[in-house]
């Protein structure tokens, strides 16, 4: 088995590396118990110095306008119906559980803040990397 990997150097010093693809998938356990993924992204870490896989930073932006989509669209005529009609036949309701994943989201991204830590080391000391 080969993986495809990039090599990687400074031009303004002798730092020598490479990047390697690795899906990771993070979970968080919030204070309440639910849990949240999110994904890593590559960065540089003072700490390690070196190119590490660092918390990856959620764009809010997005995430609320979908919130308030699916807001109104759970709030909608039609919607009611179908929920109801889906109980009684034993369906779940898609709508209310993407609110409360985004909801989830939304909320790991104000604990995260603006930090993004190393996934080797802790430390809040990184920068992205393209």
């Amino acid at each position: 088995m080969s993986m495809a990997s990039g090599h990687v150097t400074c031009s303004g010093c002798d730092f020598e590396g490479y990047l390697q693809y690795r899906p990771v998938t993070l979970i968080y356990r919030l204070d309440d118990g639910t849990e949240v993924e999110s994904f890593r992204t590559r960065g540089w870490c003072q700490q390690c110095e070196n190119i590490s896989d660092i918390e990856g930073k959620v764009d809010q932006e997005p995430l609320r306008a979908k919130l308030a989509e699916l807001q109104l669209k759970a709030r909608s005529m039609s919607s009611l119906i179908g929920n109801a009609f889906g109980k009684l036949v034993g369906g779940t309701d898609n709508v209310k559980n993407d609110i409360a994943n985004i909801q989830r989201q939304l909320q790991l991204a104000q604990i995260q803040g603006i930090r993004s830590r190393c996934l080797t080391c802790g430390s809040e000391n990184t920068r992205p990397i393209a």
